[in-house]
């Protein structure tokens, strides 16, 4: 296994009637690294933020990547991410069958990177490393954790050592689809390609695992320093689970090869979701 990349990302179900967030802020997203020359990488941290209720004070002009060693979680570098990308793109969604517009929704694509040289003879532990970015808070109407007001998140990517075999291994991560552009009615049987494509041609599998909370981004808005692994997993509320973090007939589930995710929602809400992508 070499890059894991572990998205986070919310799922609005709708039924007949427009659904009124609050409090939203940053609804999803997930890292990348590509690899430029020699030991010169590119990463890359794209958020989706709330367009129509986002607070302002979400909207960061520049984040922080901490990258650890996995063996020992020993701190490598703490890097500033700079906001990148002045046409922001804005995800306008798709009128449903349902009756519910797009204009109840709308959701602004933020990039932010840094280019960064992994020494050769620093990044070689044959474990690999992690890059981390936290931050406060998630949206207090989610229904399927508890006290999510009160719960950061955690954004990270483990990726492999950049010598292998006393020989350099230069490699990318897989990177994600753009978010779709379609949100979901009650009782529909719908399909979210949450697929990725890897620049490398290594097999990807793909998994629905456990959100991460944050350690100390439930209490500050944007930590200097991300923390260290292990980060502990969301509280789910009662009735929701790993297997089941979206409710319905069925319930929310991923193809391991395909990256589709298919739910036919029976509730109206607001769900967080965590996609895990693995590289082999």
């Amino acid at each position: 296994m070499k890059f894991r990349i572990l998205c986070t990302f919310f799922l609005i179900p709708f039924f007949f009637q427009p659904f009124k967030l609050k409090a939203s802020h940053i609804v999803g997203g997930g890292f990348k690294m590509t690899h430029l020359e020699n030991f010169l990488y590119t990463l890359q941290l794209t958020l989706y933020y709330d367009e129509i209720n986002g607070s302002p004070v979400a909207f960061d002009q520049e984040v922080f990547f901490t990258i650890y060693r996995k063996s020992d979680d020993h701190l490598m570098v703490n890097l500033t991410g700079i906001q990148v990308d002045e046409n922001q793109e804005i995800i306008n969604y798709t009128l449903l069958d349902c009756g519910i517009g797009g204009e109840s929704v709308r959701t602004r694509v933020l990039l932010y990177q840094k280019n960064v040289i992994l020494e050769q003879e620093v990044y070689n532990d044959p474990q690999g490393y992690y890059v981390v970015w936290e931050r406060c808070c998630r949206n207090q109407v989610i229904l399927n954790i508890q006290v999510p007001v009160n719960v950061g998140q955690t954004f990270m990517m483990e990726f492999p050592p950049v010598v292998k075999n006393s020989q350099p291994f230069q490699n990318s991560s897989p990177v994600f689809r753009p978010v779709p552009n379609t949100l979901f009615c009650i009782g529909q049987l719908s399909g979210i390609d949450f697929s990725a494509s890897d620049a490398d041609g290594d097999s990807l599998v793909f998994d629905l695992v456990d959100p991460i909370q944050s350690k100390s981004a439930a209490v500050q808005f944007q930590p200097a320093i991300g923390s260290p692994a292990p980060f502990p997993s969301v509280d789910w509320e009662s009735g929701f689970s790993t297997t089941a973090q979206i409710p319905g007939n069925p319930s929310l589930s991923i193809n391991p090869k395909t990256g589709i995710m298919t739910v036919k929602p029976n509730m109206l809400g607001l769900f967080v979701f965590s996609v895990r992508c693995s590289e082999y």
